[in-house]
């Protein structure tokens, strides 16, 4: 037998739990403030590059050349703000987990307090709980109940498949979101082209460059989001392949998946609240992980 699911409930482990939600979330957050303007000014940019010559005598080359400088800005704009700000609080998040998991799993390294101040922790929970107080037993049953009915790696085993697999199915769905968008996005601007009888050079000038600042972000996004699919699912069938491994030492490959998932979720990018509610029950209903019975059938073959 293990204590997970004794030191997931511990009201230290909770209050770590809560304050790296709170840090994803402020991820998020910078995230949102960076995508609404580029969405509003590439609806913008549309909008003026479209009739601008009712509004003003405006030459098509000073056009072009306001369009890419607002357009460049923004991509600086959009870039500096991913590095200084959403990089910096996913990277706060993945230590926090990095010592979450610590805490309960017994696996990785460490934080130090400077990585990780107490302060900081009580802080960040405070603020989380106070407006999330609902999310308390969610936080101290992160894992399934049932994992401390097995020994201590095949606990720990199904506690890191039940994670790969989320998050690879997550990141699928996410995935597909981003192409439709895309799609969508550049079908609607070509039949915007054909509705006002423009020429390539109109449409790359008046729609396609005005409304780039969003398509660039969707491309960057979904190219992320790829590099992230193939690194989660290669870690969750490495695991899976441990949780069938009739060997009964895994502590090293279950450590060495460890360390590669604490970098995984240092440079993975937060995935907007808006889609991991909406698909967490169905996810939940397809049974991605049937924990219940995965340690049924671990109990069986260790009898």
């Amino acid at each position: 037998m293990n204590r997970i699911n004794e030191f997931q409930s511990q009201d230290s482990n909770v209050k770590i739990a809560a304050a790296f939600r709170r840090a994803y979330k402020m991820a998020k957050n910078w995230k949102t403030w960076i995508w609404l303007p580029a969405i509003l000014l590439s609806v913008l940019q549309l909008i003026v590059a479209i009739n601008i010559q009712k509004i003003i005598s405006f030459p098509t080359v000073n056009l072009a050349a306001y369009v890419t400088a607002t357009t460049l800005l923004m991509i600086m704009a959009s870039t500096i703000g991913k590095h200084t700000k959403i990089n910096k609080y996913v990277g706060l998040g993945s230590n926090l987990q990095r010592l979450h998991d610590f805490n309960i799993l017994g696996i990785g390294i460490k934080p130090s307090p400077i990585e990780t101040p107490q302060s900081q922790i009580n802080r960040l929970s405070k603020k989380w709980l106070d407006k999330n107080s609902q999310d308390r037993p969610n936080l101290s049953e992160w894992w399934p109940a049932r994992v401390s009915e097995l020994g201590k790696e095949k606990g720990i085993a199904l506690c890191l498949l039940s994670t790969f697999r989320w998050e690879t199915e997550l990141r699928k769905k996410y995935g597909v979101v981003l192409a439709m968008i895309f799609i969508v996005a550049t079908a609607l601007s070509l039949f915007l082209m054909n509705s006002l009888n423009y020429r390539i050079e109109d449409y790359i000038v008046r729609i396609l460059v005005p409304i780039s600042p969003f398509l660039g972000l969707l491309l960057d996004e979904w190219l992320s989001n790829r590099t992230s699919i193939d690194t989660a699912s290669k870690c969750s069938d490495q695991c899976f392949q441990l949780w069938q491994s009739s060997n009964v030492e895994i502590s090293n490959e279950l450590n060495q998946l460890s360390y590669s998932w604490s970098g995984y979720r240092a440079n993975a990018n937060p995935i907007f609240d808006w889609l991991y509610w909406t698909t967490q029950k169905v996810m939940n209903e397809d049974m991605i992980i049937d924990a219940n019975a995965l340690v049924d059938e671990a109990l069986v073959q260790s009898q």
